[in-house]
């Protein structure tokens, strides 16, 4: 979605501001821990702030971070147990 329209809908349904920046930074640190597949020390580097910080900012919003094999490593291993 582009983000100007994002924006306007989210005026539009009277998304308050404090609520659109938590629901940013939930979507946001949860795509980072995905990519580094949940290792929070990698995507604490990766946005630039303590890991100590990450990891409140994490149970503040309520994220799940565990850490996890890459989803092609996952397949794979998988498919060779059940060979």
């Amino acid at each position: 979605m582009e983000p100007n329209l994002l924006v306007r809908r989210m005026i539009d349904g009277h998304i308050l501001y404090s609520e659109a920046v938590t629901e940013f930074k939930r979507v946001f640190i949860q795509r980072v821990l995905r990519e580094n597949m949940g290792n929070k020390t990698r995507t604490a580097q990766i946005l630039r702030m303590h890991r100590n910080t990450l990891r409140r900012t994490i149970s503040e919003l309520g994220i799940k971070a565990e850490r996890c094999l890459p989803q092609k490593a996952a397949a794979v291993s998988l498919l060779q147990r059940n060979s």
